[in-house]
């Protein structure tokens, strides 16, 4: 069994193409691992804080909520939204929050 990958934002669409607001993503300035904490990273070694702050004031946290939302993703924070914390469920329904998307 393979161990998925973690995958920064703009390097997913590099061999395919690039989403014109990851451009204006302010976590397009900070370093890639920013955004995506080794595992086991928490409060207290990692600064989640910083990274909420930093998505809460991207002026594209919405289209950013729906990549993750439409890709299902399980790794790093996306939207300010951390993809491995609590059920996948919860995720995608704060994503979809984020994003303006109707959850069934």
């Amino acid at each position: 069994m393979t161990t998925p990958q973690r995958r920064h934002p703009f390097e997913m669409f590099a061999a395919t193409y690039v989403e014109d607001w990851t451009e204006s993503a302010l976590c397009a300035q900070v370093d890639r691992d920013f955004c995506f904490p080794e595992r086991g990273e928490n409060g207290h070694d990692h600064p989640y804080r910083q990274i909420r702050r930093v998505c809460g004031e991207c002026p594209v946290r919405q289209q950013c909520a729906k990549r993750a939302y439409d890709g299902a993703e399980k790794f790093g924070y996306w939207a300010g939204v951390n993809a491995g914390a609590g059920s996948h469920a919860d995720v995608m329904a704060k994503w979809a929050a984020i994003a303006g998307e109707q959850v069934a």
